[in-house]
């Protein structure tokens, strides 16, 4: 080799007793990629956050049913506690609605002390089908 410039490599080669020589490149050095600058957010700092992001909320009933409480209602001012889940009903409550008699299966589902107190606080037929109705909401179950 020749000496020459350090960034070429030179072979010698010979041909028919001349000597050629062959210029060849090193691979270009790579250098680190230069970063822009960070732009500046468009969107003001007392902007709104986005709601996206945010977890969504439980209904009550799905907070109240992973906490696993008894679903509580109100019956002309009586206070009903009822299991949230239909597995602790007793079975003659649920027979009882099986068979499509729903004043005898709220009976037998809130108790016989909350029920005499529904009907000494004067329950009217309105009242029984508002709690029904708040129930089938609440539990998730179906009714008439």
């Amino acid at each position: 080799m020749s000496d020459y410039d350090d960034d070429y490599e030179y072979a010698d080669d010979t041909v028919e007793g001349e000597v050629v020589e062959i210029e060849l490149k090193r691979p270009a050095r790579k250098t680190a990629a230069k970063k822009a600058p960070a732009k500046r957010s468009r969107i003001p700092e007392h902007a709104p956050q986005p709601q996206d992001r945010k977890p969504r909320q439980q209904s009550r009933a799905r907070r109240a049913e992973a906490e696993d409480e008894d679903a509580v209602f109100d019956c002309c001012g009586v206070e009903v506690i009822v299991p949230r889940d239909q597995a602790d009903w007793s079975v003659e409550a649920l027979e009882k609605f099986a068979e499509g008699n729903h004043v005898l299966g709220l009976r037998e589902l809130v108790g016989a002390q909350t029920w005499q107190a529904i009907k000494d606080a004067g329950a009217k037929r309105r009242d029984l089908d508002d709690l029904s109705r708040d129930m089938q909401e609440e539990l998730g179950v179906e009714g008439n």
